[in-house]
């Protein structure tokens, strides 16, 4: 049985770990499968640079890490990288309203 999430016309496969936008795959890093699956997952809520360092990064990350990885990502996901929203002085969400 897949495990799959799913939004708009993006797709990740969990038992693949691959993303799909459109019927194309898109190459993304572990971690930031990761992390969209994790915005995926918990869709509208804000999330600390400093909780994000803890779960992806085990304590060890830094700020600029997080901010270079989201980054990338939503350059990756394409159109779907602006639902990435960074909301000044609090942290990131994936907006899905």
């Amino acid at each position: 049985m897949s495990n799959q999430l799913h939004y708009n016309t993006l797709s990740l496969n969990d038992d693949t770990k691959s993303c799909i936008i459109d019927g194309n795959e898109v190459n993304l890093t572990k971690r930031e499968y990761q992390l969209l699956k994790f915005f995926l997952e918990n869709p509208n809520y804000i999330y600390t640079r400093k909780e994000l360092i803890e779960k992806f990064w085990d304590h060890k990350g830094s700020e600029r890490a997080v901010d270079s990885t989201i980054s990338r990502l939503r350059k990756n996901i394409k159109q779907y990288g602006s639902n990435i929203v960074t909301k000044i002085g609090y942290g990131y969400y994936f907006k899905t309203e």
